[in-house]
């Protein structure tokens, strides 16, 4: 990595830190304990249980350890795990791992391993009926559906996510504009790719997504396929990446969640 990208990280990093700490500094008591704490010795032992104590606008934050549970959440929260390698949601082959209920507008997912959905149709890993949904930063694995986005989801995002052995990675599908964006997602040893039918965005800013099944190639050696990857169902990848694409680091969740937390004070102070 260059030296200048070193430097751009860090100083990312130190403004998100301070931004994060303008924010809980100044946010009244009430709001500085909207974060519920989910694992050994912590208030709760059961992601679904914190979900079903929450309120809108809540961090729900999960400790290392496997959770063997089958999630619903119908309201607009963010979920975050403490590290994607070693915060696993483990399905028990039973149904969907997680669904993200149409009453749950604008929640977001990050940090988690999401595995061992059902093997019956439509099955996912991440099931997503609602909109403006952020899947980001995960491993998706063992499912039938990675994440299945169906009519009803519009202006989501699924990015820096690691499909793995899945039947599909990510399934679209919609006769309606959904406004979708997936992009720097790794697509691994999956049955097929992902299907999408619909008119979503799969990259952002002249990249897309790392698929194991490109077989283009670079002779630029600009990192981009000089061919698009054509998506079964007639979406296209225009711009392939060649490389696997670097899942992000701990500025990354700072920035999702100062975004989640101003996007909560927005929306109080209109009411």
């Amino acid at each position: 990595m260059a030296r200048s990208d070193k430097s751009k990280k860090i100083v990312i990093t130190i403004i998100l830190l301070v931004l994060l700490m303008f924010i809980f500094v100044d946010l009244p008591e009430a709001q500085v304990d909207n974060v519920l704490y989910v694992g050994t010795g912590q208030e709760y032992l059961k992601i679904q249980d914190a979900i079903d104590n929450a309120t809108e606008g809540n961090i729900i934050y999960v400790y290392n350890g496997i959770y063997n549970e089958n999630i619903v959440i119908d309201k607009s929260i963010s979920l975050v795990g403490e590290d994607k390698s070693s915060t696993v949601i483990d399905g028990n082959n039973i149904e969907d791992v997680i669904l993200v209920d149409i009453s749950s507008y604008q929640a977001n997912i990050t940090g988690f391993t999401i595995q061992n959905s059902g093997n019956e149709i439509y099955c996912s890993g991440v099931d997503i009926d609602t909109d403006r949904v952020i899947i980001s930063n995960n491993i998706i694995m063992g499912c039938l559906i990675g994440v299945e986005m169906d009519f009803w989801c519009h202006n989501c995002t699924i990015s820096d996510n690691i499909f793995r052995n899945n039947f599909y990675g990510v399934k679209v599908y919609s006769v309606f504009p959904n406004f979708n964006l997936i992009y720097h997602n790794n697509f691994y040893d999956n049955n097929v790719s992902s299907f999408d039918d619909s008119n979503s965005t799969w990259f952002f800013e002249g990249e897309g997504n790392h698929w194991d099944d490109y077989t283009g190639t670079d002779n630029d050696g600009d990192g981009i396929g000089d061919n698009p990857y054509h998506i079964p169902g007639g979406a296209i990848d225009k711009f392939p990446l060649m490389d696997p694409v670097e899942t992000p680091g701990f500025e990354f969740l700072l920035l999702l969640v100062v975004f989640f937390i101003f996007y909560m004070l927005n929306k109080a102070k209109k009411k």
